[in-house]
């Protein structure tokens, strides 16, 4: 996850959550660690998991509740990609539909956002 970035555009107030590598205990220390450090609260965040090499439990539940912390706070949240490690462990959790891919370069309303 040492590659991994999370940014902020002031001009839409959108966080890119963009992680990198195995989303283990670990990993999920350090994501948190980078969105804990966002300097406001963004209206819209986009996770980008496609270069997520493994995840277990501990990235999953990060997940769930980063997901639940966005939602919860009125913001919306966008998945620009999954990678298959993240796919499999959504579906074998039954999770999939809570992290639908919204965010493609067919996506007109989001490119400005997305891109």
């Amino acid at each position: 996850m040492e590659h991994s970035r999370c940014t902020l555009n002031p001009a839409t107030n959108t966080a890119v959550l963009d992680l990198i590598g195995d989303l283990d205990w670990s990993g999920v220390q350090h994501a948190a660690a980078l969105w804990s450090h966002l300097p406001s609260w963004p209206t819209s965040v986009i996770l980008d998991l496609t270069d997520v090499s493994f995840i277990d439990a501990c990235g999953l539940s990060f997940l769930l509740d980063l997901r639940d912390e966005v939602l919860g706070a009125g913001s919306q949240m966008y998945v620009w990609a999954l990678s298959a490690p993240v796919r499999r462990l959504l579906d074998v959790a039954g999770t999939a539909a809570l992290f639908p891919v919204r965010c493609n370069l067919s996506a007109s309303p989001l490119v400005a956002e997305c891109a």
